[in-house]
């Protein structure tokens, strides 16, 4: 025990320790992102649509639309709506979002929280406007048009995390 917290004294190793449990919840909600959008890529009819209620428990917002479709607004519902990985995920997403001195860390995490608001806005656009539409064509062009996106931005950020964090490991920076 001694050793970690010897080991927890320097600022990068502290920041090495958050930033790793960042990139796990990161990971995890990218993960089910790409397991949310994959399938969707490969639509090809609007019967096939249906998976999507196989899919229900992949992100926050496909929970939160299953929630606001099977009883309306139930803002306790959505609160326990929200998993241990999305709280981790914001918290340090907004703290790594603050200018660290000696570190590049924030641009990565700013540009990541601000394509997941806008992912997460756009599904729940793409959702209401398929639950107002008739036009079963266009919701399925524009669910597939939204996973090609969702699916290519998450790939990307996986690697970008990863790639970061294999940098964080290997370099030093002086405190």
């Amino acid at each position: 025990m001694n050793k970690l917290l010897n080991w927890l004294d320097k600022k990068h190793h502290r920041i090495i320790l958050f930033y790793a449990i960042f990139t796990i919840s990161a990971w995890w909600i990218l993960k089910n992102q790409i397991a949310f959008s994959y399938p969707l890529t490969k639509i090809t009819t609007v019967t096939e649509l249906t998976i999507m209620t196989q899919l229900k428990d992949a992100t926050v917002i496909t929970r939160w639309s299953a929630i606001y479709l099977d009883y309306g607004l139930n803002v306790s519902r959505f609160l326990s709506a929200i998993h241990l990985e999305d709280w981790i995920f914001l918290s340090l997403g907004g703290l790594f979002c603050l200018k660290i001195p000696n570190y590049k860390i924030s641009t990565l995490i700013r540009s990541l929280m601000i394509s997941e608001l806008g992912l997460n806005l756009q599904l729940g656009y793409t959702v209401l406007s398929a639950t107002n539409s008739y036009d079963t064509l266009e919701i399925m062009n524009s669910v597939k048009r939204f996973a090609f996106i969702e699916l290519g931005v998450s790939l990307i950020f996986m690697g970008l995390l990863f790639v970061y964090f294999l940098r964080l490991c290997f370099h030093e920076y002086s405190d």
